[in-house]
């Protein structure tokens, strides 16, 4: 036997397992971290261009017509955003990760509870409520902004805004 046939015997079996390990996303058969985040930043792309053909309404000191218009604004994201997590919660993140999605998407979920609060108390013209709830899901939906930026989210770092 000689050396170049001692070498190649002791490679191809090493390079057919990194191939088959590389392969299989690590070799856990979970997804990785990176297709994660590609599509989850995909998922909240869309959410958050539909949510740009809206004109968010704010919250005015006074006034019946904006009651309406709050009501109305919510009335189009709740789907949105309600589409949009479901698609969130349908991806598997990756091996260990798995807390750390699920508290985003759990904020992100308490968020958007406070939509139809939100469209209630405006159209009860309730204006105490109506702030209450919207500031609430406002305050909620940058607490899963933090947590996706931190997780190396883009688009959903931008995600869940009334």
């Amino acid at each position: 036997m000689t050396m170049t046939t001692v070498v190649f015997r002791g490679v191809a079996p090493v390079a057919v397992a990194a191939a088959l390990v590389a392969g299989c996303g690590g070799g856990d058969g979970g997804v990785s971290s990176g297709d994660f985040i590609a599509e989850a930043d995909a998922i909240c792309a869309d959410a958050n261009e539909q949510r740009a053909t809206h004109q968010t309404p704010g919250i005015r000191t006074s006034g019946r017509g904006q009651d309406e218009a709050v009501a109305e604004y919510a009335g189009k994201m709740d789907p949105v955003y309600s589409q949009a997590l479901t698609e969130l919660r349908a991806l598997a993140p990756p091996p260990g990760d798995e807390a750390t999605i699920r508290e985003m998407l759990d904020t992100f979920g308490a968020a958007f509870a406070l939509i139809d609060k939100t469209r209630e108390a405006a159209q009860a013209n309730d204006r105490a409520k109506g702030e209450e709830a919207y500031f609430g899901w406002s305050d909620l939906a940058l607490d899963g902004q933090n947590r996706a930026h931190s997780y190396g989210l883009e688009d959903c770092a931008l995600f869940g805004t009334p």
